[in-house]
């Protein structure tokens, strides 16, 4: 049955799960999959390492995906664009599930990514097009907490999910959620006009990318917004080790840590929607900076003490960086109208290609990921106050 034959349904609430589930689906294309690599690489006769670039080629090309596809949506609308994604993403997942050798693995887990991407820049852009004021600053805090929620339960979903199908059932399991999202991109109703987007050249497109990128108040914005994602990056690719290996946890009393400061990330994130106005906003967000400040200091002194005192100093810190993620993407759709694809795609794709960084830089030869993960709370935090101060200034 052709998408034009179907008549749309997905509005309001309905739209808002249905972006809510898109934003899920990357952190899951990562994290449901940890579990299986031990055994992807014994069956695929590879190494560990060749294991671990699979992981590094999805988060690359998913930050291309969110950079390319969603200014794209401009031109070629949010439905279409939803449902090519949605489908060759699950198409890949398929591949992966079928794949006899780790380079043809590596292959379709860089069309994964790719496509995977795509959908968090889409969806943001339509949280832009379709929410206003207060009902947009709910959907942004609500679907980033839902992004926030994955790496909480794919770990317990991919233990059991290995346990039943082994490292594929892992890649039939995302496939049918990418199905599910490609029959929702069928109900979705298309907001750009038939006028605009033919009126566009796939030139205006990506010139309107790099008008967004090198736009003053954007880069303000995400001089205050991106630089926590690396040291929350770097805690997540070493929190086993911090806590197995160096405070010498079993795995079920890590899995409490870890959930403990997954649960600031989401409160940080839903927080966002309860604040009333700029003013409050602003206020609550100089507060934040103020705590991650003494957060940092305190990591450095205190945060290898022990399990519960790393936890003590991370919370404070986390909470901040989400509640400052939905805090300069709503301003930065509110900025953009008219180029709702090419802001959401500059936007996630600095979230995500900066916030990578941290993975690399916990690996620079630190006294221990404690310390260097203190340093970069530090670093990221007073660029924040900087980009925050210059942004006050200019309003």
């Amino acid at each position: 049955m052709s998408s034009k034959n179907i008549k749309p349904k997905l509005k309001g609430i309905g739209l808002f799960i249905y972006i809510a589930y898109l934003t899920m689906i990357p952190p899951l294309g990562t994290d449901l999959y940890m579990p299986a690599l031990p055994s992807l690489v014994s069956e695929l006769d590879t190494t560990d390492d060749m294991g671990s670039i699979t992981m590094m080629a999805f988060l690359l090309f998913m930050a291309l995906g969110m950079l390319v596809v969603g200014a794209l949506s401009d031109k070629y609308g949010r439905k279409r664009m939803l449902a090519i994604s949605s489908l060759l993403a699950f198409a890949a997942f398929l591949g992966c599930a079928f794949s006899q050798n780790i380079f043809l693995l590596l292959v379709f887990r860089c069309v994964q990514g790719f496509f995977g991407g795509s959908l968090v820049s889409v969806s943001t852009a339509m949280i832009g097009d379709n929410f206003k004021d207060k009902r947009r600053m709910a959907a942004l805090s609500i679907s980033q907490a839902f992004s926030f929620a994955a790496p909480v339960v794919a770990p317990i979903i991919g233990v059991f999910v290995l346990d039943l199908g082994g490292w594929r059932g892992e890649f039939f399991v995302l496939a049918a959620l990418l199905f599910v999202a490609f029959i929702g991109s069928l109900f979705v109703e298309e907001v750009q006009s038939a006028d605009k987007t033919d009126a566009l050249s796939v030139g205006d497109v990506f010139r309107s990318l790099a008008r967004q990128i090198t736009k003053p108040s954007f880069i303000r914005l995400m001089v205050i917004g991106t630089p926590p994602n690396i040291p929350y990056m770097a805690y997540l690719g070493v929190a086993s080790f911090i806590y197995i290996s160096m405070f010498h946890t079993n795995e079920f009393e890590f899995s409490c840590y870890f959930a403990v400061i997954s649960l600031g990330a989401i409160l940080g994130s839903l927080s966002y929607m309860k604040t009333v106005g700029a003013q409050v906003e602003n206020k609550l967000a100089g507060i934040l900076l103020v705590v991650s400040a003494v957060a940092s200091t305190a990591m450095l002194i205190w945060g290898s003490a022990g399990p519960l005192s790393f936890l003590v100093c991370m919370i404070p810190f986390t909470f901040c960086a989400t509640y400052l993620r939905p805090y300069v993407s709503n301003r930065t759709l509110a900025e953009s109208v008219g180029s709702q694809g090419a802001a959401s795609s500059a936007m996630n794709f600095l979230f995500t290609g900066i916030g990578s960084l941290g993975m690399l830089a916990i690996t620079l030869g630190w006294p221990s990921y404690i310390i260097g993960i203190g340093w970069l709370m530090a670093i990221s935090t007073a660029l924040s106050i900087v980009g925050f101060i210059a942004a006050q200034k200019k309003h």
